[in-house]
This record gives C-alpha cells, structure tokens and sequence, in this order.
C-alpha cells in the first residue's frame, strides 16, 4: 500500500491538475472537446515525470498519460474517479478534496455551476466564480486552505447558496458584500480546520 505522503502527492497532483485543466478552459470562448483537453492535460503532467518531486508517482504519472493518448480515452474523468479512490487515503488536513465534493454536489443538486473567474467573458447568472490566482495562493500542494477564499456570484439565491454552503459539515459562508441592482455577491468561504487554526 503506498505510503501516507504518497497518497497526499496523488491526490494533490490530481487537484491541481484538474484546477489546471479548468483554468485553460476558463480563457476559452468554445467548447473544448476530449481530445483538446485530454493534450491540455499531457502538457500539463508530462514534465512532472523528470520532476524529483513527483519521483515516487511516476508510474501513477504514466498512466495517467497512457489513458489521455488511448484512442476515445478520456484523462479527465479518469482524474476524478482517481479523486474519489485517493480520498480513500487522505489525511484529514486536505480541505481541497472536500471543497470539490462540495461545489459538485451543489451543481448537481442545485444547479450552480462553479468556474474560474476570465475577465474576458461575460459574468453570468447562478454560476460561482473563483479567482485561479486567490485560489492557487490559498491552498497549499497538500489542499490545505491557509486563507479565506472568496466566491463571486450574480444570482438572486445567493442566499440560498450560502445556507448550502453552511450546511456541509466542512465549510462556512459569509456574505461579505452584495448590490442589490445587480445582485452581483461575495462570499467569503473558510474550511472549519482553517477556522478552529485561526481561533487558536
């Protein structure tokens, strides 16, 4: 069985590789089919195999780029499946993990999409926006969340969507600012770990 920090590398690489994939997505203005995203993920991965940091997940690595060239293969749900066994695994420290069941539940069940914030598309309704930059610097390589990090939303539920948010039992919203013209929020969200830190 691999070992503890193994596991954390995995599912770390898995995250920021999906984070990745969906920040190049953001910048474009089309639909990106498989194939498309399946090289966006090869790019990103590939050079990761020499890193001395992924040394121990190299093989995990290869196989990950085996499925993307496999013809009608697709990387991207393989790394969410891979998600869901990795879990299996991490350490209670990762708010990263839970942050993803979290947004895909709330898509699925309550129809609010969550994507990364481009400045150069239009803002639409009941879709949550993440800044990739805030992202990236709020949480560790390990998924710990080491700051607040900040939603943006232009919907007339976001009330709704905070007491969503309030009721999981890893994370708490707070409105921080709303316009009540345009209904364009922000909310601030921080894991319960993070919280319990702060108050020590």
């Amino acid at each position: 069985m691999p070992s503890e920090k193994t596991d954390q590398l995995i599912t770390s690489t898995i995250e920021n590789t999906l984070l990745h994939l969906y920040g190049v997505l953001a910048q474009s203005t089309r639909f990106v089919p498989i194939t498309k995203r399946n090289d966006i993920l090869v790019r990103y991965l590939k050079p990761k195999i020499k890193h001395p940091k992924y040394k121990a997940i190299k093989t995990e690595i290869r196989a990950m780029l085996a499925i993307a060239r496999k013809n009608n293969g697709n990387l991207e749900q393989k790394l969410w499946e891979l998600n869901k066994e990795a879990t299996k695994y991490t350490f209670s420290g990762n708010d990263l993990q839970p942050l993803f069941e979290l947004l895909t539940d709330i898509h699925h069940t309550h129809h609010f999409e969550s994507m990364l914030l481009n400045k150069d598309k239009s803002i639409e309704t009941d879709i949550i926006y993440i800044n990739n930059e805030h992202f990236q610097q709020n949480f560790t390589d390990e998924g710990q969340q080491i700051a607040p990090l900040s939603l943006f939303i232009t919907s007339s539920r976001t009330a709704e969507l905070i007491d969503l948010i309030n009721q999981s039992p890893g994370f708490k919203a707070t409105l921080q600012s709303i316009d009540k013209i345009t209904q364009q929020a922000t909310i601030e969200l921080s894991s319960y770990r993070l919280m319990n830190t702060y108050s020590l």
